[in-house]
């Protein structure tokens, strides 16, 4: 059985915690919500992550896409 450690329980005190909410010194339990979280945050930081190499490779479908879509018809 695992323990929540006290650097994990005060991580959770803090805003950055997202939605975890360990305590110290309890037992350690990943539940479905947790999971959710850590794959909407994984997922939002990969995308970010693969717009931006995409805009430094392709540093001209930046100026392609505001033409095409700012277009006044």
């Amino acid at each position: 059985m695992a323990i929540v450690p006290k650097e994990l329980g005060n991580f959770c005190k803090t805003f950055q915690s997202i939605s975890f909410q360990f305590v110290e010194d309890e037992k350690f339990t990943i539940d479905l919500n947790d999971l959710m979280t850590l794959e909407y945050f994984s997922f939002t930081f990969t995308q970010t992550l693969n717009n931006s190499f995409s805009e430094l490779a392709f540093p001209f479908m930046k100026e392609i896409a505001k033409k095409k879509f700012n277009k006044s018809e």
